[in-house]
């Protein structure tokens, strides 16, 4: 797709500017950029656009999918209202603004207790609702299929489980832009189905009441922009040369 073939060699460029040559031995410590270098970035600084300042992307990459399907016919007479991130099951998902938490749906489950839905909603600072649906519902890796047993714990994040915890409901909870917020799965009404995140944006924090904003453009704007968390942020060096090289091969 499109995106993924973007994404793709974006990282490639991005990883590829932070790795050091082979030859060369990881640096132990800052280095200091040569008086060319920093007269070069003074004077591009002095004429650079505004910084970016939209949505923090919502599911750490890579993904395995995403496409722009706003509108498509879903069963029930709907039309689909947001943007599905594919990405395999567990993969974070991170708050794309500041904001609080308005629902958490889901929370009540008990440990032990089969529960086949869980999603976030939540109340931007910027006046817009953002929903995040599918959260994981099975036990990791699905060892005995999908059993609906992940329990709060493998649906939300972990701070936001220790809140739970202490204050009983999610409803409130503070929460900031790429900060972690749960996990990819397929409960709801894709339970069993593909591992994906449904995101929505509302014009306001009335579930979509005064409109919806198709999330596409911004969510490719934010890869762009490197508003981002990749798998390789979690990875030393060696992993990192490991990645890339895989990456290499599926783009050539």
């Amino acid at each position: 797709m499109p995106v993924l073939r973007r994404l793709s060699m974006s990282l490639l460029f991005a990883v590829m500017a932070l790795l050091p040559s082979a030859a060369s031995a990881l640096p132990l410590g800052p280095t200091v950029p040569s008086t060319s270098q920093t007269d070069s970035m003074t004077a591009e600084s002095d004429g650079a656009p505004d910084a970016y300042e939209g949505i923090f992307f919502p599911v750490r990459l890579p993904l395995d999918a995403m496409d722009n399907t706003w509108g498509a016919p879903r069963s029930g007479g709907r039309s689909h209202a947001g943007t599905d991130i594919l990405a395999p099951q567990m993969a974070p998902a991170y708050a794309t603004v500041d904001g609080e938490i308005m629902r958490a749906r889901g929370e009540d489950c008990v440990e032990g207790q089969v529960c086949r839905d869980y999603y976030l909603a939540i109340a931007g600072d910027d006046g817009r609702g953002y929903l995040y649906i599918h959260l994981n519902d099975d036990t990791p890796d699905r060892p005995n299929g999908c059993d609906g047993l992940g329990g709060v714990e493998h649906a939300f994040a972990p701070r936001l489980v220790e809140e739970l915890k202490e204050r009983g409901t999610l409803e409130g909870v503070r929460v900031e832009a790429g900060e972690h917020i749960g996990y990819t799965g397929s409960s709801g009404n894709a339970d069993c189905g593909v591992d994906h995140i449904h995101f929505e944006i509302w014009e306001a924090h009335d579930w979509g009441a005064s409109g919806r904003v198709n999330p596409y453009d911004e969510l490719v704007a934010a890869i762009d922009a490197g508003s981002t968390r990749h798998e390789v942020d979690d990875l030393g060096a060696p992993a990192t040369r490991a990645l890339l090289a895989s990456q290499l091969a599926i783009t050539q």
